[in-house]
């Protein structure tokens, strides 16, 4: 995973999240807060792993909405066994999964701002465009 730069993933987990937030404050039509929460399920903790993780895209079909779905059961059965059911915690929770999720890839891909540039060959310390993918 040489040259950590933002990818489609990550806005993906991005909009995945804003989705659960505005699905999780209750205030549109029952119909549009399901289509907001099937968009954050399926999508939103799948695009996070897919990020960090690269995986051909015939498998990344495949493995973002049943990465979705399993995240959802374990939060659902965790809270359930816990006795501490909330829905709308749950949609925050993995609201903010996604978003924190998208959003650290694009951190890693910017560096911190101070972070010493690695040398290249010869001691040459490599431009941004020079890195490899």
């Amino acid at each position: 995973m040489n040259g950590r730069r933002p990818t489609p993933w990550g806005i993906v987990a991005i909009a995945a999240g804003a989705a659960g937030l505005v699905a999780a404050a209750g205030l549109l039509p029952t119909p549009v807060q399901a289509v907001l929460v099937a968009a954050l399920v399926l999508a939103g903790p799948g695009s996070v792993l897919r990020i960090w993780v690269p995986m051909p895209a015939s498998t990344a079909a495949v493995l973002v909405p049943a990465i979705g779905l399993t995240t959802l059961i374990l939060l659902t059965t965790a809270m359930e066994t816990l006795g501490h059911w909330q829905p709308a915690a749950s949609l925050l929770t993995l609201s903010g999964v996604a978003i924190v999720g998208g959003l650290s890839r694009w951190r890693a891909a910017r560096g911190a701002p101070d972070a010493p540039v690695p040398a290249g060959p010869a001691g040459i310390a490599p431009t941004r465009t020079e890195e490899a993918p």
